[in-house]
């Protein structure tokens, strides 16, 4: 069976649930669920092909989601899980873009923007043609 992860904003009004094994410690393979809270959530887009949520009440960054995708949310905040353990470093993206206090010493992939941005262009193309 899929371990399972529950998180909340600090509130506590907000609360999600992720399946399967976390991936980039912060991306689960089943995705994660909004199981109450929805009408708490607000969300802007972010970019041209991403959307920021977060809780209206105190702004906790509850997740981010590629436009048009059809899973309910992809990267989840990992500091609302309940407790934050089981995550490892699966890899890092935009890395060119980090700060030198935000790297990790691991010997996992590293993607640059341009690397990252191909990935998508990809994966968007994949989606259109479902």
């Amino acid at each position: 069976m899929d371990e399972e992860y529950k998180g909340h904003c600090l509130w506590g009004s907000v609360q999600l649930e992720g399946r399967g094994a976390p991936g980039r410690a912060v991306i689960f393979e089943a995705c994660a669920s909004v199981m109450t809270g929805q009408n708490d959530i607000s969300v802007y887009e972010r970019s041209s092909f991403a959307q920021r949520a977060f809780f209206k009440t105190c702004a906790t960054t509850l997740y981010d989601k590629l436009m048009g995708e059809h899973v309910p949310c992809n990267n989840v905040e990992t500091a609302l899980f309940d407790p934050p353990k089981g995550f490892s470093i699966r890899g890092e993206i935009f890395m060119d873009e980090q700060p030198d206090h935000d790297r990790f010493d691991t010997d996992k992939p590293r993607f640059a923007r341009a690397e990252m941005m191909k990935r998508l262009d990809a994966y968007l193309a994949k989606q259109e043609q479902q």
